[in-house]
Formats: structure tokens, C-alpha cells, sequence
């Protein structure tokens, strides 16, 4: 093959959305063989000759191919339009409607050998394509990162989870400048420590501290006692304890609509879907998964969007439901 030839151009959008996709992978697998072989010998290959190296000798095996005119056979050659297209640009000759393959690169080869000019001119249109390719790859990478980086942000405890939780809700400018001082690695720990501070009250009379004082002070890594209001004193029970259980539980899964919709466009963004009703979809996840808490939610969209529950080829309310179920059961999550 060619040193100006060392790959040929793939768009993934058109092999997703193409007739490709109606076909089994065996044939999708014989088509990538036939398009590196086309390459190789510089678009001249005889029908017959692939029959032989790529399909042990079957003529049918490439029936799929043809019916779908995903390839066609020309005077006993095989012909793949979207690669002759791409050997012609090489060249910087129009677009020519040539029904066999051979005959256009044996033209080619002729003025390659005229043509010294052409030739260096060649070689740096290739380059150019290599260079724009490779800048190309960059800045998806970069964007990449730069979304994964985001993803893996919006799972931490946020300030917004941490406030509507926390019992003395008093100045909340300064508790949230608190907040933000606090290590990502350390948000972990506040979380559990603030469920367990709460639902452990040390007696009825017990006043919870400012919010900017639990903070500052590192209260969430004191360690706490097992004295909840469930005990009893003077015989009596102070508070029932289903009650403070379901209230408690409120508290911590209290997700608005905001937060499920700003998951979703985030989720949009990943794969690059729409919904028809983002808003009817926010409502019916809001009224589904209302013991869930924001961070389950957000999670599961995560996930389900870089495909850990399976392919999405059309983005719905009950796919995304799927996602959060498949992440509870994975989970081991529970709704009571």
C-alpha cells in the first residue's frame, strides 16, 4: 500500500445511523475486512478474489452487503463508494462517478509518475489531514476529561444536601463559606457523622449548634454516642420511633425538581440525546423515586449514560428509570 494511503477515513455517526446497522455482526465483521482490503489494493479488488480470502470460497456470504448496497459488484469488482470517494479527494480531482474502481486508480498511478508536483502536493495534503486529525483527537480528549471531571464533581455531599438536612439552619452564607473550606475527602465523613449526629440527640433539651459551628470546629469527626430519643425516661418514651425514623428519612431523600432536571440536561449532554418533556420526565422521576436520595439519582443517571446499563438508542422516562432501578438493585438500595 502506499506511503500517502496509510488509513482511510471512518465517521461513526454514519455507521451508527447507516443500513450497517440493520445487519448481523458477522456481516458487519466481513464488511470491516472488505473495506481494509479495498484500501490496501488501492480500491482494485476482483469480486472473486475476496470471495475466496475473506469468505472461504461462499459467493453468498456477501448477499447482505449487496441487498443493502452497503457494497456493489461493478464488472466482477467489488465497489465501496464512500472509500472511492476518499481516494479521489487524495488526488484533489473532482468527484467522478466511476463505475470501477480499478480504471480511476490506474489513472492516478499514471499521473503520479508524470508528476513529481503532484506528487509532493499529495504528500502534503496528507500530512495536513494527519495534522488536523491528530488536533482533532486532542480536543476531544481535552473535552472528555473536562466531562468526566464534571461527572465525577456532582456525586460529593453538596452544601445544598448538607442544609436541607442540618436541624439549626441559622446564617447561611457563612456555613456554606465553611462548607467550601472542607476537603472532598473529608465530605464523606461529614455525611455519615450528620445522619448519626441527628438521628442521636443526647437528651430532649439538647440545642444543635450553628451550622458555621459544627463546621469550623470539625464536630463530624467527633465520635457520638449511642443516644438517641428513643430511650425512655421516667418511664415514658420521648418520641416515637417510627415517626422520627420516616421524618428522618424525609429529611435526608427531600429532592427538588431543580436538581433531578439539572442531572437530566447533564445526562442529555453525555449522549447526546433529547428528551420530548424533560419537565413531564423530572416529574414522574420526582414521584417515582421520592425516597431516593439526590445523590442515588444523580448516580444512576451517570452511569447510565456512559452505558453501564446497556445501549440507549432513544431517550425516555421509563429508560431513565431503568437506569435508577438497575443502580438500586446493583445497590442493593432500598425504598421504605
Amino acid at each position: 500500500m502506499a506511503k500517502e494511503l496509510p488509513y482511510f477515513k471512518f465517521e461513526p455517526n454514519q455507521w451508527e445511523n447507516g443500513n450497517i446497522q440493520m445487519l448481523s455482526r458477522d456481516d458487519k465483521g466481513l464488511f470491516i475486512d472488505l473495506c481494509s482490503m479495498y484500501w490496501s489494493r488501492l480500491g482494485d479488488l476482483p469480486f472473486k478474489l475476496a470471495v475466496q480470502k475473506l469468505c472461504a470460497g461462499n459467493a453468498t456470504a456477501l448477499n447482505s452487503l449487496c441487498d443493502e448496497k452497503i457494497i456493489e459488484v461493478i464488472d466482477a469488482n467489488i465497489f465501496i463508494k464512500f472509500l472511492s470517494e476518499q481516494l479521489n479527494e487524495f488526488e484533489d480531482v473532482s468527484k467522478q462517478n466511476s463505475k470501477n474502481a480499478k480504471d480511476g486508480w490506474e489513472k492516478r498511478r499514471k499521473q503520479r509518475k508524470e508528476s513529481e508536483r503532484n506528487a509532493t502536493a499529495l504528500n502534503s495534503l496528507c500530512e495536513s489531514d494527519a495534522i488536523r486529525e491528530d488536533k482533532k483527537k486532542e480536543e476531544e480528549i481535552i473535552e472528555y476529561n473536562i466531562t468526566k471531571k464534571e461527572f465525577a464533581e456532582i456525586i460529593y455531599f453538596s452544601f445544598d444536601d448538607f442544609w436541607s438536612i442540618y436541624p439549626n439552619k441559622t446564617n447561611k452564607a457563612k456555613a456554606q463559606e465553611s462548607f467550601n473550606k472542607i476537603p472532598k475527602a473529608d465530605l464523606q465523613t461529614l455525611e455519615t457523622h450528620l445522619n448519626h449526629f441527628i438521628n442521636n440527640k443526647p437528651f430532649k433539651e439538647y440545642s444543635y449548634p450553628h451550622a458555621t459551628t459544627y463546621l469550623n470546629q470539625k464536630r463530624y469527626k467527633d465520635e457520638i454516642q449511642n443516644n438517641n430519643l428513643n430511650n425512655k425516661e421516667n418511664g415514658k418514651s420521648i418520641i416515637n420511633t417510627k415517626e422520627f425514623t420516616t421524618s428522618l428519612w424525609q429529611l435526608e431523600t427531600q429532592v427538588s425538581e431543580d436538581d433531578i432536571k439539572q442531572s437530566l440536561v447533564i445526562a442529555m449532554d453525555r449522549i447526546g440525546m433529547d428528551f420530548k418533556n424533560i419537565d413531564a420526565t423530572t416529574k414522574d422521576i420526582s414521584q417515582e423515586f421520592r425516597l431516593c436520595t439526590l445523590k442515588q439519582i444523580r448516580e444512576a443517571l451517570r452511569l447510565g449514560s456512559l452505558g453501564n446499563y446497556g445501549r440507549t438508542y432513544k431517550l425516555s422516562t421509563q429508560e431513565v428509570c431503568v437506569w435508577i432501578r438497575s443502580y438500586l438493585k446493583d445497590n442493593k438500595s432500598k425504598l421504605i
